[in-house]
């Protein structure tokens, strides 16, 4: 592997720029499944490696990207813990390095934020139409770290400009005044933006149409609101077998009420309502 450099938390092999990476994905097996083989460092303790297990769990409920210990692969993810959060963009071939520091990227958002720039994402605010959405403040920016806010030629995936996505930087990121804002979305500047609780339900969207899963899952990361079933209120395909996932800060515990658990489209003494259930774990 060519020795790499840093472009922030992206890593550029030599003669590639970090853009470009964006068209390089993982492939998807007969399965359907996408397989992304990885190596974790014997730095992680145990209590790493849960993070690491919470946070490619997501991918695993809410996608068809199965991140899985490597066996022989040939191309795979090196975890190391080394300074600082930092991947390539997409798959770049052989044994590339992901670089997950046990001093400050023990995170489940910053963990699947590098996770995402593997599976070819770049960030929210380079995105080619993100003018429409944020004022960058370059004032506030020395001209060394310029590069960070440049918009990158991406595949925006017809999906809308996420301020919730794991891979937006927040509105402070490389200011270089105290108290002076670097990022500021233009509708709403009270908007929160660089979150790094999880995955956000667009990011979920887009990873599912970049690599075309077929799956059956809802992200559900409010304080409050209602889970319907897919395609509600018409019915879901036959045998389908669908997940929602209910992210809530650690410590917190979730009440929910089932209002109805049978279409009302099928009523209530029609046979399909006796093969319907659902089950709760956590």
């Amino acid at each position: 592997i060519s020795k790499p450099v840093h472009d922030g938390d992206i890593l550029i092999k030599s003669g590639r720029s970090a853009s470009d990476c964006t068209q390089c994905f993982w492939t998807k097996s007969a399965d359907g499944l996408v397989y992304v083989p990885y190596n974790l460092s014997s730095d992680y303790g145990d209590s790493h490696l849960k993070v690491f297990q919470t946070a490619m769990d997501e991918y695993e409920t809410l996608t068809c990207v199965r991140f899985v210990n490597r066996t022989t692969e040939k191309d795979y993810l090196n975890i190391v813990s080394r300074q600082g959060c930092y991947s390539y963009v997409g798959r770049i071939g052989g044994s590339q390095w992901v670089g997950l520091d046990t001093a400050g990227c023990m995170y489940r958002g910053t963990v699947q934020h590098e996770l995402n720039h593997v599976l070819g994402f770049n960030h929210e605010h380079r995105r080619s139409d993100r003018d429409n959405y944020v004022t960058i403040n370059y004032q506030y920016i020395s001209p060394g770290d310029w590069s960070q806010f440049g918009k990158v030629n991406t595949n925006n995936l017809g999906l809308e400009y996420d301020f919730e996505s794991v891979m937006h930087y927040e509105s402070w990121a490389f200011s270089n005044t105290s108290g002076q804002l670097t990022i500021v979305p233009k509708r709403n500047p009270n908007v929160r933006i660089g979150q790094r609780d999880g995955i956000s339900v667009l990011d979920v969207a887009k990873i599912n149409r970049l690599y075309q899963c077929n799956v059956c899952a809802t992200l559900h990361n409010k304080d409050s609101g209602i889970l319907t079933s897919a395609n509600y209120p018409s019915a879901y395909p036959h045998g389908a077998n669908c997940v929602w996932l209910i992210r809530t800060p650690s410590g917190q515990v979730v009440f929910f009420t089932v209002w109805r658990l049978c279409p009302s489209l099928y009523g209530s003494n029609i046979p399909h309502c006796m093969t319907e259930f659902f089950t709760v774990w956590g």
